[in-house]
């Protein structure tokens, strides 16, 4: 939701006449100048202004946690809006609905909400620290909130089977480069350790983002937003940072010791099966890069590099 532009996407299917119908249910003239938006699997389908604010219009599925879900994951992010994290506000229609019956079948229902200014994060240590500390005040504020639902993807059993059925793939891979028995043996104690349901059993779990990618932070100036709330749930809260670390690209100890150290200067805590989680998402991602450049390191090599985290 950041001030990118939009001119240059394909808008040859932009679905102007329901965008319109969408405004006019919002209590909006629908007669408003609209910029087609890029849309895809964010669903953002338009941006036109109101009151000299910029504010944007989403499509909304109805997905495996069902229809009270959508309900629910505006209720957390007015919730959240209201005790001071700085996310998107929902714009309401005269009837005080921010979510509506869509006129058009690809979306199941429609919100709007206000358009947050800036572009997003990129991996620099400063940026994660920032990151670090609003991910310590959401969890702090999320922590205060309840609610029935789960985060998508601990919701969702093929996401959990799946993730099964990659990590045994993977581990065999390894196993197969491995250049000696030892490292068998040492790539053998490590997913023996990732797979252990007792690391589980001691994790935090409280409102998680979900989706918490670098695009889904907007920096403007002094002022970090969080957006797309679309998977919001319970979840254990480690799952934010493996999130923001796992799908920035050249992460190293410079960074992610900045943006740990960001979230306790947030206040925030993780206890040792938290950060033995974080670790375990860097190790994977470093065997990854291991075994696509040809084995070159010792796996207790590519391991210990990430120990650092085990001992914050």
């Amino acid at each position: 939701m950041s001030d990118i532009d939009s001119s240059s996407q394909d808008t040859a299917s932009f679905p102007e006449a329901a965008v319109r119908q969408i405004l006019a249910r919002f209590g909006i003239d629908h007669s408003i100048e609209l910029e087609p938006w890029p849309y895809g699997e964010s669903d953002l389908l338009a941006r036109f202004w109101l009151d000299g604010v910029a504010h944007l219009v989403k499509g909304r599925h109805i997905e495996q946690r069902g229809a009270r879900s959508l309900f629910e994951t505006q209720r957390l992010q007015r919730e959240l809006l209201a005790n001071g994290l700085p996310v998107p506000a929902l714009l309401a229609a005269p009837s005080g609905a921010t979510l509506i019956e869509s006129p058009d079948r690809e979306w199941h229902y429609c919100e709007i909400q206000r358009q947050v200014p800036g572009v997003h994060l990129t991996g620099t240590a400063e940026n994660l620290r920032r990151a670090g500390e609003l991910i310590a005040q959401f969890h702090s504020i999320g922590a205060e909130i309840d609610t029935y639902l789960l985060n998508k993807s601990t919701y969702i059993g093929v996401f959990r089977q799946r993730g099964y059925q990659a990590t045994q793939q993977f581990h065999a891979q390894l196993l197969a480069a491995a250049k000696t028995g030892a490292e068998q043996r040492r790539l053998n104690v490590f997913f023996a350790r990732t797979q252990d349901p007792a690391l589980r059993d001691f994790f935090d779990w409280r409102i998680v983002h979900g989706d918490l990618s670098s695009e889904n932070f907007l920096i403007d100036g002094d002022n970090l937003y969080m957006i797309d709330w679309d998977e919001v749930g319970l979840g254990p809260k480690a799952a934010d940072h493996g999130d923001i670390l796992g799908g920035l690209p050249g992460v190293g100890e410079k960074e992610v010791r900045a943006l740990l150290e960001g979230y306790g200067q947030g206040g925030g805590q993780l206890a040792a099966p938290e950060l033995e989680s974080i670790y375990n998402g860097l190790v994977r991602r470093a065997l990854q890069r291991w075994l696509a450049e040809g084995q070159g390191t010792d796996v207790e090599v590519v391991l210990a590099a990430w120990d650092f985290v085990l001992l914050y």
